[in-house]
């Protein structure tokens, strides 16, 4: 008996007794559990890091792309100022008077159209000749360039407003919208027309072109300019709450518009 007594605590000492052994496994479990949870945390703050550098690069992506964007924006916004500055200079009588009856002292070509370069002189005809000696000659028509697609027939029409001569523009611009009325830069021709028209002090039929551009392309990009000119038509025409409310338009629904800042500077004239 003094035997077996002086045998079991050593027998525990050892782990070999039954109580010793259901001791240490829950050890060994908890010790498990932690390095497996241990070996988890590790992979997910490895996991953090990564998307944590991939979102400062993209951030950096993001800078670029709005600096660009802001850029890109100022130059619309200048070339648009540009334009419409030129736009509303009214041109001389003489610049778009009709040709005299005493002889054309210069033709076109519609190369010299399509470049904007300014017309070369031609020798005169016999007709001219006579009309040089006091005869009365009847003045032909010279005809723009017979486009053959829809893009040269818009170009020609925007040369023709470039040169400021609005009333062959606007002509057409009407012509290039008959021929082409579902063309892909059918929404900027509508807009060039009502400019062209507003250049000449026709108001109610510009309102109308820039009426069609806001209602059959709501989503367009010449939506904001169309809504700045109706404004500014109205606030001519002396109804103020038309003009405010157009003008306001383009101050809240497109405010990074090229023509943002002159619907504001508009509105704070209207105030006074």
């Amino acid at each position: 008996m003094r035997a077996l007594a002086h045998s079991i605590p050593l027998l525990a000492l050892l782990g070999l007794t039954p109580g010793a052994s259901s001791a240490a496994d829950p050890l060994a479990q908890r010790v498990d559990r932690l390095e497996r949870r241990a070996n988890v945390i590790s992979k997910l703050v490895l996991q953090i890091q990564r998307l944590a550098r991939e979102v400062q690069q993209q951030q950096g992506r993001i800078d670029s792309l709005q600096y660009r964007l802001k850029q890109q924006e100022k130059r619309n916004r200048d070339l648009y100022q540009d334009l419409d500055r030129r736009l509303n200079r009214r041109a001389p009588p003489a610049t778009i008077a009709p040709a005299p009856l005493d002889p054309p002292a210069a033709s076109s070509s519609p190369a010299d159209e399509q470049g904007g370069q300014p017309p070369a002189a031609i020798p005169p005809s016999r007709d001219t000749a006579r009309s040089e000696s006091g005869r009365p000659v009847t003045p032909v028509a010279r005809p723009g360039p017979a486009p053959s697609d829809a893009e040269s027939a818009y170009q020609h029409a925007f040369d023709l407003l470039r040169q400021r001569d609005y009333t062959r523009a606007a002509e057409a611009f009407r012509g290039f919208l008959q021929h082409y009325p579902d063309a892909p830069l059918a929404e900027n021709a509508w807009y060039w027309l009502g400019e062209s028209q507003y250049a000449q002090n026709e108001y109610p039929q510009a309102l109308k072109a820039f009426a069609r551009v806001i209602e059959k392309y709501p989503f367009g990009t010449k939506v904001p300019g169309a809504l700045l000119k109706t404004g500014f038509i109205h606030a001519a025409d002396g109804d103020l709450a038309k003009a405010r409310a157009a003008l306001n338009r383009v101050v809240d629904e497109y405010p990074s518009s090229a023509v943002a800042p002159l619907a504001r500077k508009k509105l704070v004239q209207l105030r006074h």
